[in-house]
Parts: structure tokens; sequence; C-alpha cells
């Protein structure tokens, strides 16, 4: 399953490399087509989330992952919030991912709030609320508390 994270991360990072005669883009782009139907690019968000997740994925994969999230931020903090919902989410290390990118990135808003809230008092696993807890905690989230 690792081997397969990686290899589509390496296909989405040669998918945006240049072409020959044109510029070498500068970073990665979560959805390289403007055209990219929001169910692609949440595909896409949870595999980078699973490869964020994963401590064996290597440093260089996990880099790759936050430069893709970090081109376009209010899109990112859209989909991660979707991956966040542990409704209609069920892989545990999409949403630990989910949780890494939004630290990292230090994505904020109402939105990421209320999913770190929700996260943080009725995610089915302890480790996600946890998380999600000390998060809220190390951001000094107001809007998080009282939601």
């Amino acid at each position: 399953m690792r081997t397969m994270r990686c290899f589509l991360l390496l296909l989405i990072i040669a998918s945006d490399a240049a072409r020959p005669g044109e510029p070498a883009p500068d970073e990665f782009a979560i959805a390289p087509n403007p055209n990219f139907s929001r169910e692609n690019a949440l595909n896409q968000t949870r595999e980078f989330c699973k490869t964020l997740a994963d401590s064996s994925a290597g440093n260089k994969a996990q880099k790759a992952a936050l430069a893709a999230l970090e081109r376009d931020r209010a899109r990112t903090t859209e989909l991660l919030t979707a991956c966040l919902d542990p409704q209609r989410e069920r892989a545990t290390e999409v949403r630990e991912g989910a949780l890494k990118a939004i630290e990292t990135l230090r994505l904020g808003g109402k939105e990421v709030s209320a999913a770190l809230a929700i996260n943080a008092v009725a995610d089915s696993s302890e480790g996600i609320r946890s998380s999600a807890t000390s998060l809220i905690k190390s951001r000094r989230d107001d809007l998080a508390t009282a939601a």
C-alpha cells in the first residue's frame, strides 16, 4: 500500500513536470488541470494525507505532498476539512494526515476550527481525538473551543 501511494505521488509529480520547450513549474499543484473535479481533487488530497500520516513514506515524499497542498490554500482548506469528517472519511490515516497538514501549513478559519472541534469530541479513534485536542490547544483556537 505504501508503495502504491508513493507511486501515485510520483505520477502526480511527473504529470506536472515540464515538457520539452516549456518552463519547469516552480511548485507542485493539487489540481494541475483547472477543470479537475472536486471528487478527483479530494481523492488526490486523500493520497497526500496518507503519505503525511505514513512515517515510513520518507521525508521527500512528505515534503512533496505538503508543497502540493500549499499551492492553493483556500481549496486545500476545503479539501482537508472534508478529509477530517469522521462520518464521510472512514480511513484513520487520512484524518491523521489531514491533521498534520493543517498543523504544518497553519491553516485556519471557521471551517477548520469546526472540523477540529468535531474531531476532538466525536471521532471514533482515540488517537485522532487526542491529536485534534492537542492541535486546538497549541493553536489556542478560540473558535474550536467555543464550538
